[in-house]
């Protein structure tokens, strides 16, 4: 019986640590990072590089609709670029897939897909934004 209550006690945990309510995040900011460096950066040492500011009204609005990927889909990645934002007090670095409208949260270490009818406006977006960047 021990045990069972372990497992239901490392479960709950386990599955509350990826569950953000990414409308309620703020101070978006995003960078021009590119090759593995996107992976491998800190979020200290980001906070000394060139970014651009994400509009908090409309990153909430694009990510109303976001959902969790189950622990076990792993998307394949083909270029990111890398964001931060705030979010129950705490800096969490986002990676933000180049195309598919999915990002990885690398603090939760957790995928998270935007809506069909929200990706294109979300890639339209984030690219406008890189492009001010450069």
């Amino acid at each position: 019986m021990k045990r069972i209550l372990t497992a239901i006690l490392v479960l709950a945990i386990g599955c509350g640590q990826g569950q953000v309510n990414w409308q309620q995040a703020s101070n978006w900011r995003l960078y021009r990072i590119t090759g593995n460096a996107i992976f491998s950066i800190s979020v200290d040492s980001l906070r000394g590089m060139k970014s651009y500011p994400l509009r908090t009204d409309s990153m909430a609005g694009l990510l109303d609709s976001v959902h969790q990927l189950a622990a076990d889909v792993k998307p394949a990645w083909m270029g990111g670029t890398v964001a931060t934002c705030t979010c129950d007090g705490k800096t969490r670095k986002i990676i933000i897939s180049d195309y598919a409208g999915f990002f990885y949260d690398q603090s939760s270490g957790t995928y998270f897909q935007l809506s069909l009818q929200k990706k294109d406006d979300w890639m339209d977006y984030i690219n406008s934004c890189v492009l001010k960047l450069l």
